[in-house]
């Protein structure tokens, strides 16, 4: 969805009307988890091997450590966690 033509997280302002076909409309409407998935590998063959609008170097892999006694601290698929929102809860916390 991130490539699809128009879209907000298109930040390439690539465009393949066959690849929006595939995401946005064929993808979308098929139940069947085979075909669908036999769909998408062919929407993303033309996007990382055919026209290749961003070329993948690694994946992002974030580690978060804190202390136990920390709230407003939630998972989240961005990984994204606003300092703002986080506080210490009142318990004791047991030193290690």
């Amino acid at each position: 969805d991130c490539f699809v033509t128009g879209r907000g997280n298109n930040r390439t302002g690539w465009s393949n009307a066959k690849f929006d076909d595939l995401i946005d409309v064929q993808a979308q409407r098929t139940v069947d988890t085979a075909a669908r998935f036999a769909l998408m590998k062919e929407a993303e063959k033309i996007l990382v091997e055919e026209e290749l609008p961003i070329m993948p170097l690694y994946n992002f892999v974030a580690i978060a450590l804190y202390r136990d006694g920390l709230g407003g601290f939630y998972p989240n698929p961005l990984d994204e966690h606003p300092w703002a929102a986080m506080y210490w809860v009142d318990e004791e916390i047991e030193e290690p």
